[in-house]
């Protein structure tokens, strides 16, 4: 019996931390601080959800969650809402879940009802194989902010994008 309870332990620990970089987890936990109610990407399949971007101009167009809104962040732009119902259901991502979180709280203040935060953001996203899209379909290249952001993506499964290095 501890045979089994120490394979299923081991077995879960490599499907859940094998996915991301180490210390991925520690890193976006001291960034976010759950201010928005966050989801996992696999809480998002299935579901109608609206996923809006909020990253820079650049980084959304190397790649994006499909169909999702650029909303940006330093440009953050609420008129991209203007017809969206204030109960749907939205998911707001970025690179990690920082700026998003920060974007989500503008939302939530907004009225938006049904806002939530990607947890560990496009990183986590592609780093678990889930696809991201560009203008021309589906694209294995993945912005990283900078140098020293790219880090926390897999190279195994995505092309690192960086347009600063720092």
């Amino acid at each position: 019996m501890k045979f089994i309870l120490f394979t299923i332990s081991l077995l879960f620990a490599i499907i859940f931390y094998g996915q991301n970089p180490d210390g991925f987890d520690k890193m976006v936990k001291s960034y976010v601080k759950g201010k928005v109610n966050l989801v996992n990407p696999e809480d998002c399949e299935g579901d109608q959800i609206l996923f809006l971007d909020a990253r820079e101009l650049e980084e959304y167009k190397t790649s994006h969650i499909k169909d999702a809104l650029y909303i940006g962040y330093d440009d953050f732009n609420i008129s991209v809402l203007d017809t969206v119902n204030r109960d749907a259901k939205i998911v707001v991502y970025c690179s990690i879940g920082y700026r998003s979180e920060k974007i989500g709280q503008k939302l939530l203040k907004e009225g938006y009802s049904d806002v939530s935060n990607l947890y560990g953001g496009i990183f986590n996203w592609s780093n678990n194989g889930f696809p991201v899209f560009s203008a021309n379909g589906r694209t294995q290249q993945v912005h990283g902010y900078s140098d020293s952001w790219a880090k926390w993506l897999n190279q195994d499964k995505v092309t690192i994008i960086t347009g600063k290095k720092k």
